[in-house]
């Protein structure tokens, strides 16, 4: 009986947990960088005008940020510290994953859940 009770109230929790959230994840690998390498964030929204968001950190060749999650239509960008190029992508509300390619930044994307 307890162990019917801990599984109901396990799966009850898990269920309540698994509900929408009002932030999305941003998750990427970035290769052949170094440790300690910022990967910076940019939103441009009505204004035109690029706002840092974030600046991330590569930890083992990945990098991970939470985002709320907008109404509005944007596009954001992310640079590579000490890399002469954006990789452009629009945040859709959902998970997002980028990989990053030092050697070929412009081969590098952004791609939805």
């Amino acid at each position: 009986m307890r162990r019917l009770l801990a599984t109901l109230l396990t799966a009850t929790l898990l269920i309540s947990c698994a509900g929408d959230s009002n932030t999305y994840k941003l998750q990427g690998t970035a290769k052949n960088f170094d440790d300690g390498t910022k990967v910076y964030v940019y939103s441009i929204k009505d204004s035109n005008q690029p706002k840092a968001i974030d600046t991330l950190s590569i930890t083992n060749g990945t990098f991970e940020g939470t985002y709320p999650k907008s109404d509005s239509i944007s596009v954001n960008y992310i640079n590579v510290e000490g890399v002469q190029a954006n990789i452009v992508y629009f945040p859709e509300n959902e998970d997002l994953k980028a990989t990053l390619y030092k050697d070929s930044i412009g081969s590098s994307f952004v791609s939805g859940g």
